[in-house]
């Protein structure tokens, strides 16, 4: 990429980092559960239960940095507590699944406009509405269909970020850890 160029490799959408102007070249996004999602305990027949409130099925995102960044992202306003708004690549889609009789499905998540993809188990395109999170079969589903999004995520900074530099080749790394916003929306 040449100094001056104002794209990015990268399909990451996130204007609050401002990623491209020599950045996004090798991203690594870590996407999982929060450690909050989770409070397992045993009843007295040894059973495994989640007490968690399922307010806490939040994600956690930890976007890194690869070989080849020249410049960082805009990190100036990034300290924990503050809020950004970030699209996956094409790559890092969600899923979700209607069995079998199913028409609908709401999704967890937003999905980003025109995301969407329902396949059938031979990788046929199933035909779909959506209004919102709510996908909508035209049909009723004959075999499992699996849905494929990517979703629209409110993040929050939780730690501060990472950035070094190395001056012998002229690169940047750094990473960001950040987590879903959550409250009722």
């Amino acid at each position: 990429m040449l100094i001056g160029t104002h794209t990015s490799p990268t399909t990451m959408i996130c204007a609050d980092l401002a990623i491209g102007w020599q950045t996004g070249f090798d991203l690594t996004l870590a996407i999982r559960p929060i450690g909050d999602s989770a409070q397992m305990e045993r009843t007295v027949n040894s059973a495994a239960l989640n007490l968690a409130d399922p307010l806490f099925r939040l994600l956690s995102v930890r976007i890194s940095s690869g070989e080849g960044e020249q410049l960082p992202p805009s990190l100036e306003n990034m300290f924990p507590g503050d809020t950004l708004s970030l699209v996956p690549p094409k790559s890092a889609v969600m899923s979700a699944s209607i069995a079998v009789g199913g028409t609908t499905r709401t999704l967890l998540r937003t999905p980003y406009a025109g995301s969407i993809r329902c396949i059938d188990p031979s990788n046929n395109s199933v035909a779909f509405t959506v209004v919102g999170k709510v996908v909508t079969l035209t049909a009723a589903a004959t075999t499992p269909v699996r849905i494929y999004y990517l979703p629209v995520l409110s993040l929050t900074v939780f730690e501060p970020f990472d950035l070094s530099y190395r001056t012998s080749q002229a690169t940047v790394a750094w990473n960001i850890y950040t987590e879903e916003t959550g409250g009722v929306a």
